[in-house]
Order: C-alpha cells, then structure tokens, then sequence
C-alpha cells in the first residue's frame, strides 16, 4: 500500500510541476507557428512532459530521485495521459462552446433578464462576428487538409468526408445527444 500510495504523491506532484511549467510555456513563443491553438497546447504538453522526463532521469542518475525506470515510465505516461485528458476535456469546450460563450457573456451583463433571441443575436454577433469563429474554422480546415480552397470557395476533401464518415459511425456507436448531431446525411 505505501508503494501505491508514493506513486499517487509522486503522480500528483509531477502533475502540478508540469501544469505551472505548462502555464509559463503557454505565454511563450514556443510553437507559436502552429495555426491551431489545442494542436499547440498538444504539441506544449508533449514538450514538457519530455523536458520533466529529462530532469526526472538526471534525478535518478544523480541518486536523488530512487524508483526504478518503470515507475519513472509509468508516472510519466500517466501524467501525459491526465494532462492531455484534461486539456482536451477543458480546452475544447471553452473554446468552441456555444453553451459558455453565452453564459460567459450572461455572466458579463448578470442584472439584465435575456430572451431566447436575445441570446442567439448575442452569439451570432459576439462570437460569430466579433470572434470571426467562421474564418477561424475556415483556415483551421485548410490547415488539416479537411477542406481546399477553390476559387473564392471551399470544397471539402476526400480527407474531410473520412472524417464525417468516422464521426457517424462513432456517433451510431455512442450517440452524442438525443438528436443527430452530424446531420444531414441524404
């Protein structure tokens, strides 16, 4: 039991190590040529779990640190796998959710009673316009290859309609809400 309980302590220290490391490399210019914003923090997260395991190691060598490699592998991996969970279960949401831009922007005017198109109008203007969400749909598409652009328009790929395919049948499997998401499908 005392094994399992310094590999949580040892887990959960190395957790808050990488997230206050992931913090300051966020404010840098590392990666800051990758045009999607969840690719960056992905490609941040691998670069500081690298870095911590690099530092880990040089404990070991130095006597510092003294657990064998599979428990330096194995609470390395698992602190991977939390961070990346909890960057994409945080991350994407806020980012792409029309449920929190609205309350967000409820929370900014919280006297004021809103009415459903009141709501609508705010989402479409504020995170629509002011946000330019469209245009940074666009590119991030083009990015992936999903879409190409074609004279003053876009077509999507053979790439992008794998995914849509991948995307229902995963949706056939767990559906995500009571309602078809990915609609339409002729």
């Amino acid at each position: 039991m005392k094994k399992v309980w310094e590999y949580f302590v040892r887990c959960v220290v190395l957790g808050l190590c990488n997230t206050v490391l992931l913090a300051v490399l966020i404010r840098t210019p590392l990666f800051e040529g990758v045009l999607i914003y969840y690719y960056r923090i992905v490609y941040l997260v691998v670069f500081n779990i690298i870095l911590t395991l690099i530092f880990g190691i040089i404990l070991k060598k130095i006597k510092i640190l003294n657990i064998s490699e599979v428990e330096i592998a194995s609470t390395y991996v698992s602190v991977f796998l939390a961070m990346l969970f909890v960057v994409t279960i945080v991350s994407m949401p806020i980012d792409r959710s029309y449920t929190v831009y609205s309350l967000a922007d409820m929370t900014e005017n919280s006297d004021k009673v809103f009415t459903r198109e009141e709501i609508e109008a705010s989402f479409i203007e504020g995170y629509i316009y002011k946000m330019k969400a469209t245009e940074r749909r666009i590119q991030e598409q083009l990015y992936l290859k999903n879409i190409e652009k074609i004279g003053d328009g876009y077509r999507i790929t053979d790439k992008g309609k794998s995914l849509i395919n991948l995307f229902r049948l995963y949706e056939q499997v767990l559906p995500i809400s009571e309602k078809r998401i990915l609609y339409p499908k002729n």
